[in-house]
């Protein structure tokens, strides 16, 4: 999820001592938060490199990993010699060129407790700098013991049971093509709502019928959906994980993974599923896709669940691992001729969306429960 801001590859996610950095695999440069910086090199120390770069002229360093802005270029003295830096106070990111780890001192033995730091040997710079560090560990602490998102909004998706991203990319960058899209989705399947059955029955995919229009209902189909929540929860997935695979892989290529997936899925379901007279709506087979390229290309992602009113945070590929063992369960019972998920075009949709992270895995990243429609009366899948 994060750049090399010298060569613009993903970083690799490390598991350190005292927390996570994001290193480099091409140029070996490598990033870290304040809070394993704090625990690498001591408080004292941390507190001189974080009021240098209030106190800098302002140099524009290198772009941060996390939110793409300009770092604050800084030089500080080390014992190993003068090391220079790049540090982002608003993501209180610290960045590291290859070999610059090695300048930084071991940490003191002094505990990590603000009032047994001898502060009458830092200035006063250093010293607001160190409360805010100690405020920093304290917010951690608590964030460990309390895993909730920070935004109350994400509340809501929590008790309809969806995931939510813990720790979200805070990058300015807007994925313009995903909410385009989601708005699209919604001004389609709104306007459908107002003569469901009818819409339904004309660009819906029915399997027995599917080159009907030449095939249009492959695509036509994907902009229905069986009512609100349907509608609701397949843009909130779409938004959630799409914005980062649109990120990662730009536009026209996001849009590619989108609607092959969603044809894949399609596909697949006309095949096994023995109902060939149900007409199938959906974005889902498509979503589904971006779903499988996010886990895959970001697996340690932070997404939480809300289980009995409480947060419960998991790495991304767990969650996509739960959510593939529900569809698994829910594609035998359309198999059997049962049940209005199309667990199998989701399924399909994943296979596509595994496809295209194995094509696409190795280049550069880019710069920049079914419903109960309650709207018609003819039987639908949904997916």
């Amino acid at each position: 999820m994060y750049l090399c801001p010298r060569c613009n590859q993903a970083l690799i996610r490390m598991e350190e001592p005292g927390g996570i950095s994001w290193e480099c695999q091409v140029c070996g440069g490598k990033a870290m938060g304040l809070g394993l910086l704090r625990k690498t090199i001591g408080e004292q120390q941390t507190a001189q490199i974080w009021s240098k770069q209030f106190a800098s002229a302002g140099k524009d360093g290198c772009a941060c990993p996390m939110c793409s802005r300009a770092m604050n270029e800084i030089t500080v003295e080390m014992p190993k010699g003068p090391l220079t830096l790049d540090v982002c106070q608003p993501c209180n990111f610290v960045w590291f060129d290859a070999g610059k780890c090695e300048y930084l001192p071991p940490p003191p033995p002094a505990p990590h407790i603000l009032g047994q730091v001898d502060k009458s040997k830092m200035t006063q710079e250093q010293i607001e700098s160190l409360a805010f560090i100690e405020a920093q560990r304290i917010a951690e602490e608590e964030r460990k013991e309390n895993p909730e998102p920070y935004e109350d909004w994400k509340t809501i998706p929590g008790l309809l049971g969806m995931p939510v991203e813990l720790d979200a990319d805070p990058s300015a960058n807007i994925a313009w093509t995903t909410w385009f899209t989601a708005f699209v989705i919604a001004m389609m399947s709104i306007a459908e709502f107002f003569d469901t059955d009818k819409v339904i029955k004309q660009l819906g995919l029915i399997p027995n019928q599917a080159w009907r229009y030449f095939g249009l209902t492959f695509f036509t189909s994907f902009f229905l959906h069986a009512g609100a929540f349907h509608l609701i929860s397949n843009l909130y997935f779409l938004i959630v994980f799409g914005r980062a695979v649109e990120r990662d892989l730009g536009p026209m290529r996001w849009l590619l993974v989108l609607f092959i997936s969603a044809f894949v899925g399609d596909f697949l379901d006309i095949q096994l599923d023995p109902r060939g007279d149900l007409p199938t709506i959906g974005a889902s087979g498509g979503i589904s896709g971006l779903l499988a390229y996010y886990t895959l290309k970001f697996p340690n992602a932070s997404l939480g669940i809300m289980v009995r009113f409480v947060w419960v945070p998991l790495p991304a590929w767990l969650f996509f691992g739960l959510w593939i063992l529900l569809q698994l369960g829910g594609a035998a019972q359309q198999i059997g001729g049962v049940g209005n998920v199309a667990s199998l075009a989701h399924l399909g949709g994943v296979i596509a969306g595994v496809v295209f992270w194995l094509l696409w895995k190795d280049r550069p990243p880019n710069a920049t429960s079914a419903p109960s429609s309650g709207a018609g009366q003819i039987d639908i899948k949904v997916h």
